[in-house]
């Protein structure tokens, strides 16, 4: 018989906070490294660990309202702002992401629909 040898369920990973200020529910951050997307679930102190989700379509928000986030782009940074910024666009990206793609987005307002796959 098979044993389920799972350790974490993986939608839902721990993020330790160390910047010097809390960061507020909603928030993209980058985990694992400099890859991976996941968005804040609760609040967390600055240096306390909370919950990050990495499965889901999440609204968020890019840095410049002209960039062309179109549909099934999946060639995107994070800023040091928490901001979406174009591979090679505006800001100074702190990490490439891996695990999302754009979903649904409008070239004319600073809201995307991203896909986080995990």
């Amino acid at each position: 018989m098979a044993t389920n040898r799972i350790s974490e369920k993986g939608r839902y990973q721990d993020y330790t906070n160390s910047a010097g200020n809390a960061i507020a529910s909603g928030t993209p951050v980058i985990f694992d490294g400099v890859s991976r997307l996941g968005v804040v679930q609760d609040d967390i102190p600055a240096g306390e660990t909370g919950i990050v989700d990495t499965c889901g379509i999440y609204e968020l928000t890019k840095k410049t309202a002209g960039d062309n986030f179109s549909k099934g782009l999946a060639n995107f940074k994070l800023d040091s702002s928490h901001l979406l910024v174009l591979n090679g666009g505006t800001g100074s990206p702190d990490a490439a992401i891996t695990n999302a793609y754009v979903v649904e987005a409008d070239a004319a307002t600073t809201e995307v629909k991203i896909k986080l796959l995990g």
